[in-house]
């Protein structure tokens, strides 16, 4: 079986300093073992210091630029920039770019967006 969605039909999830929407779930496609997404952070914005338990993340830039913080790491983001992060490791994202940073991001396993 294959199924195919559009971001652009996926009704955005306001978080604190960004938008999310999710693109595969097993909501939306039937995928189980993971859950991906396209996130805009407005510039000038940020995501608080989080954290995903259980879940690796992969984030790949679509377009803008920012960084990435970790403990006592920072790495610059730009397009074509792919970021992994381990489980239960705290990092922030900052837009320091003049547009939006557009991101894929997927989480495996699946998490729970907004809580």
């Amino acid at each position: 079986m294959i199924k195919v969605v559009n971001e652009k039909d996926m009704e955005p999830i306001k978080l604190p300093g960004r938008e999310f929407r999710v693109v595969a779930s097993e909501e939306t496609i039937g995928n189980k073992n993971s859950l991906c997404g396209v996130v805009e952070i407005p510039s000038g914005s940020s995501l608080p210091v989080h954290t995903h338990e259980s879940s690796e993340e992969v984030m790949y830039i679509i377009s803008g630029k920012g960084v990435v913080k970790g403990l006592d790491e920072s790495y610059d983001l730009f397009p074509g920039a792919v970021v992994f992060v381990t489980p239960n490791y705290k990092h922030e994202l900052v837009n320091t770019g003049n547009e939006v940073m557009k991101i894929f991001c997927s989480f495996s396993p699946a998490i729970k967006i907004g809580k």
